[in-house]
């Protein structure tokens, strides 16, 4: 669901902060330091992207290609940085920014407050 009450809005900037956080920390740190180890710098980043993308799989193939890119953009950006303070910075801001905006755009628009309860299955013969 959108965070859209004060309660929500907290929380919701609790997950961005772990997420960006614990995602960088994993993908862009350990794993590809591991990778690294014993493979090119070059395919331990591809195997890196290929896997934080395949982790957010369920959005749709055009959502995919973007989560892509845009792992592609925070692995150049440690490299460039020589540190993942930046990119974990870069990736809480967005996710908060993003989950508010959806909460924002829900009032908005009358998106329902609760979630939608979830279809039913369909008949078999």
């Amino acid at each position: 669901s959108m965070p859209r009450t004060p309660t929500e809005r907290v929380l919701w900037a609790a997950v961005s902060l772990g997420a960006g956080v614990g995602e960088e920390i994993s993908y862009r740190g350990v794993f590809t330091s591991l990778l690294a180890r014993i493979l090119p710098l070059e395919v331990a980043v591809s195997i890196a992207v290929v896997a934080f993308t395949v982790a957010h799989a369920g959005r749709g193939w055009r959502d995919l290609t973007v989560i892509g890119v845009i792992a592609i953009l925070m692995h150049g950006l440690v490299l460039w940085t020589g540190s993942l303070y930046l990119a974990m910075a870069v990736h809480f801001g967005s996710d908060l920014a993003a989950g508010l905006t959806y909460g924002r755009l829900g009032d908005k628009y009358g998106y329902p407050a609760e979630p939608l309860p979830p279809p039913e299955p369909a008949a078999t013969a």
